[in-house]
This record gives C-alpha cells, sequence and structure tokens, in this order.
C-alpha cells in the first residue's frame, strides 16, 4: 500500500493514531484500533463504501508511519533506512 503521493489525514484518525498507538504496532493493529473507536465499530466500517475503506486504512498507514519516522529521527538521528525498507 505504497502510495507516492501523500493523502490528507483526517484530524480524527490522526488524533486516535497519535493518543493511543504506539509506533511499534503493526499497520494491522492500528487500523483495528482505529475502526472500534468509530460509532458503531466494525459494522460502521462495512457500511461505507470500499473506495472510503480504502480511504481509511491509506490514512492509518500513512500517519502511523509519519510517527514511526518521527520517532526514528529523534531516537536514532544518525538512523538510515535500507533500500528496502518503506
Amino acid at each position: 500500500m505504497n502510495n507516492p503521493v501523500p493523502i490528507e489525514v483526517n484530524p480524527i484518525v490522526r488524533q486516535i493514531i497519535d493518543r493511543d498507538c504506539h509506533v511499534g504496532e503493526s499497520y494491522r493493529r492500528v487500523i483495528r484500533h482505529v475502526v472500534s473507536k468509530l460509532r458503531r465499530g466494525y459494522k460502521t466500517f462495512r457500511e461505507l463504501p470500499k473506495a472510503e475503506r480504502r480511504l481509511l486504512m491509506q490514512q492509518c498507514i500513512q500517519q502511523h508511519r509519519a510517527n514511526r519516522d518521527l520517532y526514528r529521527a529523534v531516537m536514532y538521528p544518525t538512523y538510515r533506512p535500507l533500500a528496502d525498507e518503506g
């Protein structure tokens, strides 16, 4: 799900991930957590059109990746990702 063009992350998704999710968690776990915070949880997620579900997942991944990159920059200032690491 590499997305070369950054998408605008919903502020609510951003807040949930920033507040509740640790940078070491997997993308799947982060997405599940965000979905669980929706009004009726998974039922609301399933009622969304497929394109909106995909967008929500992409937003979760993008925000979590940004948090992970920020963590690495602060904790390991000399860190350089490998060529195959995204």
